[in-house]
């Protein structure tokens, strides 16, 4: 990529587990949330003894920063030293047909490196996650870590809270305080520690060989125990509903890897090129850039019934979740990809316009403040002050049109109410519209559908 973007991608899994950097060379500041508080990750490699910083505010002296290239789904350093070019991969397979996948709270770091001097050379890396991955603000409260191996010759450490509220609180500016940091590594001589720093801030590091032939592999992973509240339960996500663990995720990550990243490789091959001619490169650029930005500020939760739930989350607004208008903008991307994904946004919205609690005959404009899932929360409940009535019933008219032309199946909006006529056009009729709209409302495709 071209485009110097605002901040660079690293860890883009969900509203929480969200990893950026803000300085166009990675060693010139720490990393961040997405709120622009610090969530430091940092990294290191020892070149025949002498150490280096790649990632991160280390302290050490700094290896060259050359390139960065972002696709829709990795983001790639290239460094340099006197002795050897260094590439670092940060990858969030955020592949969106494959649901299981998606939820998994994993993210990759790869590191390779060819010599420039033609000589041999003995690469260590060193990666460090501090607390303030798994807590509000660093020093929040104490934490808890461990360090573990499992049998498949893994290697990493873990951190938490030490006091363990699940869903406690709900917020814009607010980072997870609950759940667990992990980070791990299968690369030859990988051994694990934890440490406190002198400014009194606690880590996890992982330490590893890079080998010249097949370099090395750290795996970032969350384990946020549940997902959401919604409408007073606890749910879980795609990957843990059946009560998988991190620890029993992660040989399946590691080895899943090569063949996830081969296809987000493809899907971000195939988007370049598709906008390239759409609307040119710096198009293209914007949108590979868009790709991570948009699913990443989601979560994907499974209720009770087993259906789908892709929940969005303002950003720097006041925090709702799966708000109609944000979910709407949205769309194409998903339905290209995956409708079931459209539908997930829709649920938490007419399940709650069902309800007694909702007492307008229009669209709610939110089903909460994320990850808090009990009702609207935007201007109350009880008032018409700032409701949207015309905005949000045509944005879910609209998303459930789109959904029906996207599967060429009109189930699931005749499951919620509506009735679709039998020609190319479709009125669409449903309780939350307000009188003056039903019967007249036509309808049709946004845009061309193609994948």
């Amino acid at each position: 990529m071209k485009l110097r973007p605002p901040a660079y991608p690293l860890i883009t899994v969900d509203p929480y587990f969200s990893v950026w950097a803000m300085t166009d060379k990675l060693t010139d500041d720490d990393t961040k949330h997405w709120t622009g508080k610090s969530n430091i990750i940092r990294g290191s490699v020892t070149i025949d003894g002498e150490q280096f910083g790649f990632l991160g505010k280390t302290g050490l002296e700094a290896l060259d920063q050359v390139s960065c290239e972002i696709e829709a789904m990795t983001t790639r350093y290239v460094f340099e030293s006197p002795k050897i070019r260094l590439f670092a991969s940060f990858f969030s397979p955020r592949i969106l047909d494959d649901p299981e996948l998606l939820s998994r709270p994993v993210s990759y770091m790869f590191l390779q490196y060819v010599p420039l001097d033609g000589e041999e050379h003995d690469v260590k890396a060193r990666i460090c996650v501090s607390e303030e991955l798994c807590l509000n603000e660093k020093g929040q409260s104490p934490v808890v870590s461990e360090t573990f191996e499992l049998e498949s010759g893994i290697v990493g450490a873990k951190m938490g809270n030490s006091v363990q509220s699940i869903l406690n609180r709900s917020g814009d500016d607010v980072r997870i305080d609950w759940g667990y940091v992990y980070l791990a590594s299968n690369g030859e001589n990988a051994y694990s520690e934890v440490f406190k720093s002198e400014d009194g801030m606690n880590y996890i590091c992982v330490n590893s060989d890079i080998c010249d032939c097949c370099g090395a592999m750290y795996v970032f992973a969350y384990d946020d125990i549940y997902s959401i509240e919604y409408f007073g339960k606890k749910l879980k996500s795609v990957w843990n509903k059946d009560g998988k663990t991190v620890e029993e995720l992660l040989p399946e990550a590691f080895d899943d890897y090569p063949g996830i990243y081969a296809d987000a490789k493809i899907i971000s091959d195939d988007i370049f090129a598709d906008a390239v001619k759409a609307g040119g490169e710096k198009y293209a650029e914007m949108l590979l850039l868009a790709y991570r930005q948009s699913v990443s500020a989601h979560k994907l939760a499974v209720d009770e019934n087993g259906e789908i739930l892709f929940i969005s989350k303002e950003c720097f607004s006041n925090g709702c979740a799966a708000t109609v208008d944000v979910s709407y903008p949205s769309i194409p991307l998903y339905l290209l990809f995956n409708p079931e994904l459209v539908k997930g946004m829709m649920r938490p919205i007419i399940r709650f316009a069902k309800s007694d609690k909702w007492i307008f005959d229009f669209a709610p404009h939110d089903c909460g403040q994320y990850p808090l899932l009990n009702g609207q929360v935007y201007g109350g409940i009880d008032s018409e002050k700032y409701q949207m009535p015309v905005e949000e019933c045509g944005n879910m008219l609209i998303m459930l049109a789109n959904i029906c032309i996207a599967e060429k199946d009109a189930s699931f909006a005749t499951e919620n109410g509506l009735n679709i006529s039998s020609n190319s056009e479709a009125i669409l009729k449903i309780s939350f519209v307000p009188t003056i709209l039903q019967d007249i409302l036509l309808i049709t495709a946004i845009f061309p559908l193609k994948r």
